[in-house]
C-alpha cells in the first residue's frame, strides 16, 4: 500500500484537509470532530532503527505541520509508516503509542507495513480506543 492508496482511502471524505509534509513526514490528513483535531500522518522510511528516537522526531515534525500546541491546540494522530526493508520481530509497538494526553501531538495509533507484513498498535483505556483508530485500522487491513 503506497502513499497514494492511503491518501485515496481517507481523503477527502473522512479527512477533508490535506497538509503537505516536511522532512520525514510525507503528508498529514486532518479532520475536526467537536473540540478535537485528528490526523493521519504518512511516513516512509528505509529501515526501522531506534524507532523510539524516530517517534520523537516524527512528533515534532507533525506538530510543525499541524500547528499543534500543548493544552491549546492538540492533535491526535495515527501514524502510518511504510518500511522499505525488514521490520524487526522484537519491536514492541505498544510502547510507542501514548498512554496519556500530555503532548501537543498525541500518538493514538501506529501502523508499520512493508511488502510482507503489517503490524499495528493503538492506545486504549480498558476497551475504549481513541480517535478513529478502529476505523483507520479496518480500512488499512481491508
Amino acid at each position: 500500500m503506497a502513499s497514494k492508496q492511503v491518501k485515496d482511502l481517507f481523503y477527502p471524505i473522512l479527512y477533508p484537509k490535506y497538509l503537505t509534509g516536511r522532512a520525514n513526514v510525507e503528508f498529514c490528513l486532518i479532520k475536526s470532530k467537536y473540540l478535537g483535531r485528528y490526523s493521519i500522518a504518512y511516513i516512509e522510511v528505509s529501515e526501522i532503527d531506534q524507532l523510539n528516537n524516530c517517534m520523537n522526531l516524527f512528533r515534532r515534525e507533525i506538530a510543525k505541520i499541524t500547528g499543534a500546541i500543548w493544552l491549546l491546540r492538540e492533535v491526535g494522530v495515527f501514524i502510518i509508516i511504510e518500511v522499505k526493508n525488514e521490520i524487526p520481530k522484537e519491536l514492541y509497538l505498544e510502547s510507542l503509542v501514548d498512554k496519556t494526553g500530555f503532548h501537543s501531538v498525541i500518538i493514538q495509533g501506529i501502523c508499520l507495513f512493508n511488502e510482507k507484513e503489517q503490524r499495528f498498535a493503538k492506545s486504549k483505556w480498558f476497551k475504549h480506543s481513541f480517535g478513529d483508530s478502529d476505523q483507520i485500522l479496518s480500512k488499512l487491513v481491508s
